[in-house]
C-alpha cells in the first residue's frame, strides 16, 4: 500500500498557488480514494479536466511547449548554479506535461519553472503495472501531485529543509515510485545531475558555460 492510499482524507476542495494560476481539485482526496476502484474514464476527464487525457491519445513530449508527460523538471539558479551546477530548481508534471513547483507557501502549478526555462529532465516510468490499467496508472500519478500540492499547502520554504527538491520527494513518496518510499532532496539532485536528460544543446551551455568561464578566471587569477 503506497503512502497516498494510506493517508487520511483531507480537506475538501482547495486552491492552491501564489503568484500563478491557481489549481481547484474537483473533489475531495476522500472520494477519490472510495472511487478509486471504479472510476471510468470519464471520471479522470472530469476529475482533471484541464489536464485531460486518454489512452487512445497519450500526452507527447514537446520541448518548445514545455511539456513532459510524467517527468521531473529542472532549470538552473541564476548565480547559484554557476558556482554549484549540481544546485537547481525542480519539478514534477502530471501525466498530461502541466509543470508544478515549490516556491513556498503552497505548490503551483506556473506553464513552466519559475527561475527560467526547463534544460534538463528525466521521464519516469509511465507503464503500467500488471495489476492496474493505463487510466488507473494516470488517476494515481494525479493523485501523487494532488496530494504533494497539499501537503505543501501553507508551508514555508526553508533552503537546505523544506524545497522544490523536498516537494518532488513528497509526490514520489506518496506513490512509493518504483517501489522506494524514501526519495529525498539529496537522491533526487543527484539523480538529475548524473541521469537527466537535456532538452537541447543550448540547454547544455546554459548550464555549464557560466561555471566554465567562473573556473576558467580563477584558474587564470592564481597563474
Amino acid at each position: 500500500m503506497t503512502r497516498l492510499e494510506e493517508m487520511q482524507p483531507l480537506e475538501s476542495s482547495a486552491a492552491i498557488g501564489i503568484g500563478h494560476d491557481s489549481l481547484d481539485f474537483a473533489e475531495d482526496l476522500e472520494g477519490q480514494h472510495e472511487e478509486r476502484g471504479s472510476r471510468t474514464r470519464q471520471d479522470v476527464l472530469t476529475l482533471y479536466p484541464q489536464n485531460a487525457s486518454t489512452s487512445d491519445d497519450p500526452p507527447k513530449f514537446d520541448m518548445g511547449k514545455e511539456i513532459f508527460p510524467s517527468s521531473i523538471v529542472w532549470c538552473s539558479l541564476c548565480g547559484i548554479t554557476w558556482f554549484l551546477p549540481m544546485v537547481g530548481h525542480m519539478g514534477i508534471t502530471d501525466e498530461s506535461g502541466e509543470i508544478y513547483e515549490f516556491l513556498g507557501l503552497g505548490a503551483t502549478k506556473s506553464g513552466g519553472l519559475a527561475f527560467g526555462p526547463v534544460l534538463r529532465y528525466i521521464p519516469l516510468n509511465r507503464r503500467p503495472s500488471s495489476r492496474e490499467s493505463e487510466d488507473k496508472r494516470k488517476m494515481r500519478w494525479n493523485d501523487a501531485v494532488a496530494l504533494g500540492n497539499r501537503q505543501c499547502r501553507g508551508r514555508g520554504h526553508k533552503c537546505l529543509f523544506d524545497n522544490c527538491h523536498t516537494y518532488v520527494a513528497d509526490v514520489l513518496n506518496n506513490m512509493e515510485y518504483a517501489n522506494f518510499g524514501k526519495w529525498n532532496s539529496v537522491i533526487l539532485a543527484m539523480w538529475v545531475f548524473f541521469c537527466g536528460k537535456y532538452t537541447s544543446l543550448p540547454a547544455v551551455v546554459l548550464h555549464w558555460l557560466p561555471f566554465f568561464i567562473i573556473a576558467t578566471g580563477i584558474v587564470i587569477w592564481h597563474h
